[in-house]
C-alpha cells in the first residue's frame, strides 16, 4: 500500500478496496478463537459444497450472469464442451477434495471416496486445465506415497490417458475432448500465432513493470481498476497489449511485492508442503504443494478463497506440525463430516 501511494499516488483507500489479501488476517481470529481441527474441516468442507450449489445456480441461469464474470468471457460460451462459469470458490472446491482424499486413505470410509469423486467431477466442469492437472498430478503423489497399489493403478490409467490423446481424434462437443483438443493445439505452437502470452507476460513483469530498485525489493502494490493513474496503467495493459497480472502467478508476486514478497511466498509454500503433519491431515501438505504448480500460469494465490484456505492451512500447520511444541501424533478422534 505504501509504495502504491509513493510511487503512484494511490490512495490508501484505494488499495485496500483493490486487495483481497487482507482476508489473511482470518489466521488470526482463528488463534483468538483456538478453533478446533473438527471446526475447521467443517469450514473447509462448508466452503467446498457450498461453491457446487452456487455453480450449479449459475449454470441454471445461464445465459444470464448470475456472479460477477470478465468483460472479456462470454458467459454461454460453450468453445469447450460446456459452459465455463467462473467465479470466486474454486479453491475451496479443491481444498474439499484434498480433505475428502486424504480422510479415505486415512479411515477407508467408502462415503470419502464418493465425496471427493463427485468435488472432482465439479472440478472438471470448471474447465480450467491447470486446476484439474495440477490437482491430480497432486492426488497421484499422495497416493504413491500412502498406497503403492492404487498409485500404480492410477499412475499406469494417466499415462494411456496422455498417451492415447495424442493419437485419436477427440470431438470438441465433449468437455474433455475439447479440453485435450486444446492442449493438443497449445503444445504443438497452434493454439497461439506467435509467442505464449505467458513467456510475454513472464518477461514484461520482471524486466519492465518495476520503476526503480526500492520497487524490486518490495514492489509496486496493488493497483485499484480504473479511476487511479496507476489502475489505468495496469488496464491499458491488458487492452492495448493483452497483459494481465492475473496470468501469471510468480510475475504477479515479484510486481505486486516485490523479490521480497516473491521469496515469501514461494517459502511459504515450500514450507508448508514439506512439514510433517499427522496422516489424518496431510490434505494441508496437499493444497499447499498444489500451490506451487497452480502458481506459474495464473495468480490462484491471490484470489479470496485461496487467501482463507492459505489461512486455515497455516492455522493447522502452526498447531500440529512436528516443529511445533504443541505437536501432537492424533489430532482428534475420527469425526464424521
Amino acid at each position: 500500500m505504501f509504495m502504491a501511494w509513493i510511487f503512484w499516488g494511490q490512495g490508501f483507500g484505494y488499495s485496500y478496496r483493490a486487495s483481497s489479501y487482507f482476508l489473511f488476517i482470518i489466521f488470526f481470529y482463528f488463534v483468538a478463537n483456538k478453533f478446533k481441527v473438527s471446526e475447521i474441516e467443517r469450514l473447509i468442507v462448508v466452503l467446498g459444497w457450498l461453491y457446487v450449489v452456487l455453480w450449479l445456480y449459475a449454470v441454471y441461469r445461464v445465459p444470464e450472469a448470475t456472479f460477477g464474470y470478465n468483460l472479456d468471457e462470454e458467459i454461454d460460451d460453450e468453445s469447450r464442451g460446456f459452459f465455463r462459469i467462473n467465479f470466486t470458490g474454486r479453491l475451496s472446491l479443491i481444498f474439499a477434495y484434498f480433505l475428502y482424499v486424504c480422510k479415505y486413505f486415512t479411515y477407508k470410509k467408502k462415503s470419502y471416496l464418493v465425496y471427493a469423486a463427485i468435488l472432482f467431477t465439479f472440478l472438471v466442469f470448471q474447465l480450467t486445465r491447470q486446476l484439474i492437472l495440477w490437482t491430480a498430478v497432486v492426488t497421484l503423489l499422495y497416493i504413491f506415497k500412502t498406497n503403492k497399489k492404487w498409485s500404480l493403478i492410477l499412475a499406469v490409467a494417466f499415462t494411456i490417458l496422455y498417451l492415447g490423446s495424442a493419437q485419436i481424434e477427440f470431438s470438441n462437443d465433449s468437455i474433455i475432448g475439447s479440453m485435450i483438443n486444446m492442449t493438443n493445439d497449445q503444445m504443438n505452437g497452434q493454439l497461439y500465432a506467435g509467442e505464449d502470452p505467458r513467456i510475454t507476460e513472464y518477461r514484461y513483469f520482471f524486466t519492465q513493470w518495476s520503476p526503480n530498485f526500492i520497487t524490486d525489493i518490495f514492489g509496486t502494490g496493488i493497483p485499484f481498476g480504473g479511476g487511479t493513474a496507476y489502475g489505468d496503467y495496469e488496464q491499458k495493459l491488458k487492452w492495448t497489449k493483452g497483459i494481465y497480472l492475473s496470468d501469471i502467478g510468480y510475475g504477479q508476486m515479484f510486481a505486486l511485492t516485490g523479490a521480497l514478497g516473491l521469496f515469501l511466498y514461494i517459502w511459504l509454500f515450500v514450507k508448508c508442503t514439506f512439514v510433517k503433519m499427522p496422516k489424518e491431515l496431510q490434505y494441508v501438505n496437499m493444497f499447499m504443494g498444489a500451490m506451487l504448480p497452480l502458481n506459474i500460469a495464473a495468480a490462484w494465490y491471490a484470489g479470496g478463497d485461496s487467501q482463507i484456505c492459505i489461512a486455515m492451512c497455516v492455522y493447522l500447520i502452526v498447531l500440529y506440525g512436528k516443529k511445533s511444541t504443541r505437536y501432537k501424533k492424533t489430532v482428534e478422534e475420527k469425526k464424521t463430516l
